[in-house]
């Protein structure tokens, strides 16, 4: 159950002395919501309302729950926020509610007429229940052909609003708040032909509405991006099954906006509590990309005997000449029906490099062994081997990359090798079809 929210100011513990102003109006309708992918939607609602010069109580219709207290901010020509009140909702769950009810009066409603009964709870289980009519006990249960009603409490309409008008008459007046549960990501699927190099990537934003009310907005806006966040808010309430609704629109193009990226929608979101909206983000591109066998390890992993399997790895620069926000990506096979694997894109600047990593190939796999290491007063040199098989049919390129002490120096390696930076080297090793190749190399480091 959500706890009382108040922010009390002096004028407000008066407000039964000053006058009261309705903002009358859908509660759920808004002006414009942004939404965000780590924290709570922005909300914005301008209502026409006759006001009272001086200060006023003002009743604005909104589901409580569905605003963070703090985060209230009010704009009119002459108009300032003396204070607020949330009052308090109860969301308890439907089993919790059904057990208070024990001892009570309940109305049982026919599912199948207009038939009803007045019963007295005696007892209840999750959505089932134990019931007195007429002097005989009754299990009401999913199948039962009954449902149980009984009179909802009353609750104070919305936010409770103190604020103070310089002049009286009627004048807009706009609200902006946070609101939890409601966020969007985007998501990506993407083709892959291996053999040409080539990556067929597409994307949605899928905007989720996890609270339990809904929300229809004239103008919705997408941002991409790390937007700091000092706290989450009111409690998210339990996830739920959600059903998804694909709208057919124009994919929004991305703005650069505060350190950001935002997608303004070309059209209005009407979205009911637990639903999952799919809209356009990016039309379908083709990017050439690159596929790699990769095995990393290091002088500080060498589990003798026992082999690793290969990372399969895609490698491509985002060139959709347009920002790649953060979110899922599932790779499937061109030709096929069949996933290829799964990772999580970051938020990716146009032309910045992207790593994916699709997962283990089965028939590539390493070995390593230590065989030699040594230490005199404070230098220590070790010797490493390093063995790639292959069971496929054809010849693979494996990339070895290795993790070095800081400081550590190649003294001796039986291939070439490249630095990518102070402590990490690779080599690209060929391994010939059911064969294998075999790298050794020893460094050097103080310590």
């Amino acid at each position: 159950m959500h706890k009382q929210c108040l922010y009390l100011t002096t004028a407000l513990m008066a407000a039964a002395t000053v006058p009261l102003s309705v903002a009358t109006a859908n509660a759920t309708q808004a002006d414009a919501v942004t939404l965000y992918n780590n924290g709570p939607a922005v909300v914005q609602q301008s209502r026409a309302i006759t006001l009272h010069a001086g200060l006023q109580q003002l009743a604005w219709p909104v589901y409580a729950p569905a605003v963070v207290a703090e985060s209230l901010w009010l704009s009119g020509d002459g108009v300032t926020l003396a204070g607020a009140a949330v009052p308090k909702i109860d969301d308890s769950t439907p089993a919790a509610l059904l057990a208070g009810r024990e001892g009570q009066t309940v109305t049982l409603l026919s599912t199948d007429s207009d038939a009803k009964r007045e019963a007295i709870l005696v007892s209840s289980s999750g959505s089932t229940a134990l019931v007195r009519v007429d002097g005989r006990l009754e299990w009401i249960g999913d199948n039962s052909g009954w449902r149980i009603a009984w009179p909802a409490p009353q609750q104070e309409p919305g936010l409770q609003l103190m604020i103070r008008a310089d002049s009286g008459g009627e004048q807009p007046v706009t609200l902006v708040y946070q609101r939890p549960g409601l966020n969007w990501h985007a998501a990506y699927t993407a083709r892959l032909d291996a053999d040409d190099g080539i990556l067929q990537l597409q994307s949605q934003a899928v905007i989720n509405n996890d609270a339990d009310s809904p929300v229809q907005a004239d103008a919705v806006t997408l941002v991409a991006g790390a937007v700091a966040r000092v706290g989450a808010g009111r409690p998210q309430p339990q996830q739920r099954m959600m059903a998804a609704v694909a709208t057919e629109s124009a994919a929004p193009q991305a703005e650069a906006a505060g350190g950001y990226y935002r997608y303004r929608l070309d059209q209005p979101l009407d979205l009911a509590a637990g639903d999952t909206r799919l809209m356009a983000l990016i039309s379908a591109q083709t990017i050439d990309v690159k596929r790699e066998y990769r095995v990393e390890g290091g002088w500080y992993r060498t589990p003798a005997g026992q082999r690793t399997h290969a990372r399969m790895q895609l490698t491509f620069d985002n060139t959709t000449g347009q920002p790649l926000p953060a979110g899922p990506i599932r790779v499937y096979d061109r030709q096929t029906a069949m996933l290829l694997g799964e990772d999580r894109l970051g938020n990716m600047p146009d032309n910045a490099p992207v790593q994916l990593a699709l997962g283990r190939a089965f028939d590539i796999t390493a070995e390593r062994r230590i065989t030699h290491s040594s230490k005199q007063e404070d230098e220590r040199r070790r010797s490493l081997q390093i063995t790639l098989y292959n069971a496929r049919d054809g010849e693979v390129t494996v990339t070895l990359a290795e993790r070095l002490p800081e400081g550590a120096a190649i003294v001796e390696a039986s291939e070439q090798h490249t630095k990518r930076d102070a402590t990490e080297a690779e080599w690209r090793l060929a391994v010939p079809a059911h064969g294998k190749t075999t790298l050794s190399y020893s460094i050097r480091w103080q310590q």
